[in-house]
């Protein structure tokens, strides 16, 4: 059975040869009906169940008490876990310290954060119910969140005016924060969300440009678009298909052919088809790209095998240093989507991607327990939480 953790690892990206294709294909399906709690639990207790076969990962507590503590492993290994459980319990303690009384993480793109915020969480083992730790946290981020939702009649989650400072790249964070929550909410509480979900669905379906993508705003009559959004986007209306939501599948199959139409002759995808500027090629956008192109089932393709041949080669020529090729100011948006993409391929890019993006994010984080980026320490905090998170498989974004 493949091994996914590479703590131990000491290769260099540099020296990867092309991985080998991850062969289970047969999981991902669309479900007949929202998730349930209890559905939702049974699946993060097989994935937990998997992890400790392959002795990989961090085991978490099914009752959402702690992050979890490591499988049987040789003494190095369980270091290795037990200073990445640390390292995301000071994460989650110091994001915990920033909750405001609205129920918002973050000073600034509150909506972004404070979804990405929850699911850090969530990413963890915690849940909102139980009166576990950082229950009334998950709550309150859930709350805030409820709040902006009912600031338009158009379903545009937002932190007040239409055009709020998140913008569609924070709607989409908080619907991929709602549909991930939702199957371990009370009963009482499910409607609500669920409404909230729908509601969302319909305003990205309705923003959708003429070419398959997204653009800013909710209001998108002049029909832009770019590719970082549109990635947000597609994400998004994956997570709530996955978990029964009804999606429109013209609207997915447009939004994946726009992503492949920004792939440029290298591999890499460029940041929009039609924009003036749209021509940047970005590692970040390409690991966004690879990324979602997979969990949207495009698992075999010329298009994501040749996205997966350029982030190589640039990790290749970093030389060990992942954020060189990730770049600032979006490591973390990078360093995030790269985990989702190399996760989900698995093998030898997998575990050498691990093991180096893991020693610099435990090299950069603050006493606080914080992480700094120019977009707030919340936001990067959050980030690099999920990113340490993302082999625990709690959250159903981060199932293979």
């Amino acid at each position: 059975m493949r091994r996914h953790d590479a703590d131990d690892h000491s290769d260099s990206l540099a020296d990867l040869n092309r991985p080998a294709r991850q062969a289970d294909r047969g999981r991902r399906g669309r479900r007949d009906a929202p998730c349930t709690g209890r559905r939702c639990r049974r699946a993060a207790l097989l994935a937990f169940l998997a992890l400790l076969v392959t002795n990989s990962g961090l085991r978490g507590a099914e009752d959402g008490t702690s992050v979890g503590e490591p499988a049987a492993v040789t003494p190095f290994r369980e270091t290795a876990v037990r200073i990445e459980r640390a390292a995301i319990e000071k994460a989650l303690r110091y994001l915990a310290s920033k909750s405001l009384p609205d129920g918002s993480i973050g000073r600034q793109y509150k909506v972004a954060v404070t979804s990405l915020a929850g699911l850090a969480f969530l990413g963890a083992g915690y849940r909102p119910s139980h009166g576990g730790k950082y229950a009334t946290e998950i709550e309150k981020c859930l709350q805030y969140i409820l709040s902006c939702a009912g600031n338009t009649n158009t379903g545009f989650i937002t932190e007040g005016a239409e055009k709020g400072e998140s913008r569609m790249h924070g709607h989409c964070f908080a619907i991929l924060f709602l549909t991930q929550i939702h199957g371990e909410l009370p009963a009482d509480q499910q409607p609500r969300v669920a409404a909230v979900i729908r509601n969302g669905i319909r305003c990205i379906e309705r923003a959708q440009s003429r070419r398959g993508g997204w653009y800013y705003y909710a209001d998108n009559s002049d029909h832009l678009d770019e590719a970082s959004v549109t990635i947000g986007a597609l994400q998004a209306l994956r997570a709530a298909k996955n978990v029964g939501f009804g999606v429109d599948s013209t609207v997915i199959r447009n939004a994946k052919r726009y992503v492949h139409d920004c792939q440029v002759k290298d591999g890499g995808f460029k940041y929009s088809i039609k924009l003036s500027d749209g021509g940047r090629v970005t590692f970040a956008l390409t690991a966004a790209a690879v990324s979602t192109l997979h969990a949207a089932g495009d698992y075999n393709s010329e298009v994501l095998e040749r996205g997966f041949d350029y982030m190589l080669k640039e990790l290749a020529d970093a030389k060990h240093r992942p954020q060189r090729a990730i770049r600032d100011p979006f490591f973390f948006y990078g360093a995030m989507y790269a985990t989702q993409a190399f996760f989900q391929r698995g093998g030898e890019s997998w575990a050498r991607w691990r093991a180096e993006i893991r020693k610099y994010l435990l090299s950069k984080q603050q006493s606080a327990g914080s992480w700094e980026d120019s977009y707030g320490d919340e936001y990067g905090t959050a980030m690099a939480a999920l990113i340490l998170e993302v082999p625990i498989q709690y959250l159903p974004i981060f199932q293979r």
